[in-house]
């Protein structure tokens, strides 16, 4: 049967990985800022 829920690896691994994107798309924003 599947897995049902969240296990704090996941969680972890997921906050992580939007942590880092979230810091990659707000260097972006901020390079076309200085750019424009």
């Amino acid at each position: 049967m599947g897995r049902i829920g969240w296990t704090t690896s996941d969680i972890v691994v997921l906050s992580e990985h939007f942590r880092v994107s979230t810091d990659y798309l707000l260097g972006l924003d901020a390079d076309h800022e200085e750019v424009a």
